[in-house]
């Protein structure tokens, strides 16, 4: 048996203001079950799954997901210049063309970022959960049908939101092993 480690990975995950944790180390065999062998298409893959109030998502699908991939959808939501500029460059530095607007359907996968709403007022110089990267599957004419990958980022809440978008950009593409800095 694998490693759930080499399986899964440690991500936040929001339903609302609800924070959700992922804890790869507590996974049963059966999640393991659900990872799909090379040579399968993307409709194959298994969404994320929620188990227990946590989210359970694999890696090594989203790393096949990517590898398969040549056009990808960005979503701003609510569309901004900062959001979508670093969703188009963290697209290029992964190899993918993008797609935006009617062309959005075409694409195999979507990458949508949107921000956290706070849940309250922080006090102090505590940190909290500000932006989301949910990476879906497309099926059957839906861009999103299927949620494939989410990241979150959380730093101080007076980040400006570029910085914030930046910063969980980087993130992403460390936790994949393309961050090249």
């Amino acid at each position: 048996m694998r490693d759930t480690r080499d399986t899964l990975d440690r991500m936040s995950v929001h339903a609302g203001a609800l924070p959700i944790l992922v804890l790869a180390s507590f996974l049963t065999p059966v999640a393991l079950a659900q990872d799909v062998h090379p040579g399968s298409s993307l409709a194959d893959l298994p969404a994320c799954a929620l188990q227990a109030k946590n989210y359970l998502c694999s890696k090594p699908n989203l790393q096949q997901a990517l590898a398969a991939t040549h056009t990808v959808a960005i979503v701003s939501q609510p569309a901004n210049h900062a959001s979508d500029a670093a969703l188009a460059s963290l697209a290029r530095s992964l190899g993918k063309a993008t797609a935006t607007g009617d062309e959005a359907s075409l694409a195999e996968l979507t990458f949508r970022l949107t921000p956290i709403e706070p849940a309250g007022v922080t006090v102090g110089a505590g940190t909290v959960d500000l932006a989301m990267l949910n990476i879906f599957v497309a099926a059957h004419g839906n861009p999103t049908a299927r949620l494939l990958w989410s990241e979150t980022y959380n730093g101080n809440p007076d980040m400006p939101w570029p910085s914030v978008v930046n910063a969980l950009t980087r993130q992403f593409k460390s936790r994949l092993g393309t961050d090249k800095r």
